[in-house]
């Protein structure tokens, strides 16, 4: 058996998807630093890489909604072209460390209703934008109609929000929370 050799396009194309996901944990490690410390530390934004299963479960939920919507697209190509839409979660994850910097009083207990609300609303923009990016992504990246694209966004979403969830279940990390068991 001959061992498949991938061409010029088709090393871009995976290189681009890698590139991608390191700009993705690059911008959860400055999250992470500057949440934790205030300040960047090299230390703390290299241990952003412990969030590695962010990108994978990413690209697993991307092959599995691709398959099953246009089975015929290279998979790096998918993969690299939904990793170029994390924009809005790296700029929602950007606004929330610099919360504390702009606003250092809203970390006070009195503003904690505050920061609730605005977390909440970052949140809510956050969902809206990367769930219209990844319809876009389906819609005009793979060429797909409405309905596929809605199915392809829709799948993606269940296996991508289905598996953590289903983690933190397995885990009994949420039914203390909701049931007051904890």
């Amino acid at each position: 058996m001959r061992a498949r050799v991938l061409d010029a396009g088709a090393r871009a194309w995976w290189w681009s998807a890698i590139g991608w996901a390191v700009f993705q944990l690059l911008g959860i490690g400055v999250f992470v630093s500057l949440t934790a410390s205030g300040r960047l530390v090299v230390g703390h934004v290299l241990a952003g890489a412990f969030y590695v299963f962010g990108p994978i479960l990413q690209a697993i939920a991307v092959a599995i909604a691709v398959r099953a919507v246009r089975r015929e697209e290279p998979f790096a190509r998918a993969l690299s072209l939904y990793y170029a839409g994390q924009g809005p979660w790296i700029l929602v994850l950007a606004v929330v460390s610099a919360l504390p910097v702009v606003a250092p009083g809203l970390l006070s207990l009195p503003n904690i209703p505050r920061l609730f609300t605005a977390l909440s609303v970052l949140l809510g923009i956050g969902l809206l934008w990367g769930g219209t990016v990844t319809f876009a992504f389906f819609r005009a990246g793979l060429a797909l109609g409405r309905g596929r694209a809605a199915a392809g966004t829709a799948l993606f979403y269940l296996v991508y929000v289905g598996s953590i969830v289903g983690y933190y279940l397995a885990m009994n990390q949420i039914q203390p929370q909701l049931l007051g068991t904890g």
